[in-house]
C-alpha cells in the first residue's frame, strides 16, 4: 500500500512542478517579461538565484548559497525560442519517468497492467538515449495506453515525443496515478 501511495503522490508532485516550470516559461515568453521580471518580481539585470545551502569547512556554521544562475541570462536564452518548450517538457518527463519507474520497479510493477508495462518500457527507453531498447523478446506482456501499443518493431525508435506526445504522457501518468490510488484504497 505504501508503495502505491508514494508513486501516486510522486506523480502528483511532478505534475505541480511541471505547472510551475510552465508558468516560468510563460513569463519568459511574455511580451511584457521585462516589466514582470523587474517591476513585479524585482529581478533586475544581474539578479541571480540562490539555491541550496552547503557548509564551508573553512567557515563552519556559515551557510553558502549557490548563486551561479543568472535570471536574465536564462530568460534571454529562451525568449522567442519555442523549441525550448519541448526541451523543458523532455527534462520533466525524464525525471518523472525515471522516478516513478524506479518506484514501480521496486514493487515489481505491482499488477503489471498494460499501462504499468508501458511505463516500464518508457523508463527504460528514456534511460537509453530516449530510444526504446526492446531486447530478448520484449515486450513480453501487453504494454499499451489508448492508441499507443508498444511492439517489438518499436526497438530503436524515439520515445519522447515521437512514440507519445506530451499530452498522452500526462494522460498515461494520470491513469497510473488513479490506478495506484485505487489499489491503495483496496488494501
Amino acid at each position: 500500500m505504501a508503495g502505491e501511495l508514494l508513486a501516486a503522490d510522486t506523480i502528483a508532485t511532478y505534475r505541480l512542478s511541471y505547472a510551475i516550470t510552465a508558468t516560468g516559461l510563460l513569463v519568459t515568453q511574455h511580451p511584457r517579461r521585462e516589466e514582470i521580471l523587474t517591476g513585479i518580481l524585482g529581478l533586475d539585470r544581474g539578479s541571480t538565484l540562490n539555491l541550496g545551502m552547503r557548509d564551508d569547512p573553512a567557515h563552519p556554521g556559515e551557510p553558502k548559497y549557490y548563486t551561479g544562475l543568472d535570471v536574465w541570462e536564462a530568460a534571454d536564452s529562451v525568449s522567442g525560442r519555442a523549441d525550448h518548450n519541448l526541451h523543458f517538457l523532455a527534462v520533466w518527463f525524464l525525471g518523472v519517468l525515471a522516478t516513478v519507474g524506479h518506484l514501480a520497479k521496486e514493487q515489481d510493477y505491482w499488477d503489471h497492467t498494460p499501462e504499468l508495462e508501458l511505463l516500464r518500457h518508457l523508463r527504460n527507453g528514456v534511460s537509453h538515449g530516449n530510444r526504446f531498447n526492446l531486447m530478448h523478446g520484449a515486450p513480453r506482456q501487453p504494454a499499451h495506453f489508448g492508441q499507443h501499443v508498444l511492439t517489438r518493431e518499436h526497438h530503436g525508435e524515439v520515445v519522447l515525443f515521437e512514440f507519445m506526445s506530451p499530452g498522452d504522457l500526462f494522460a498515461l501518468l494520470d491513469r497510473i496515478e488513479a490506478h495506484l490510488r485505487r489499489r491503495a484504497d483496496r488494501s
